[in-house]
């Protein structure tokens, strides 16, 4: 369980990174340092932002 919550921040904020532009590389290793930094509320804004993105992304897609 505890595995599964630092995992999760992991993926939060290398999505977050990712969607402002960070190459992948970078964003891994950057994330591996910032997860540990951030606090609940931060965490709890940068997921709703990632997700916002994502679905920003979803509607921004054309029609088939």
């Amino acid at each position: 369980r505890l595995a599964a919550k630092c995992r999760e921040r992991h993926d939060i904020v290398y999505r977050f990174l990712l969607a402002i532009g960070v190459d992948e590389p970078t964003a891994a290793i950057d994330a591996e340092g910032i997860e540990h930094h951030v606090s609940p509320a931060t965490l709890k804004r940068l997921r709703a932002m990632v997700e916002q993105i994502s679905a920003d992304r979803l509607t921004d897609e054309p029609a088939s």
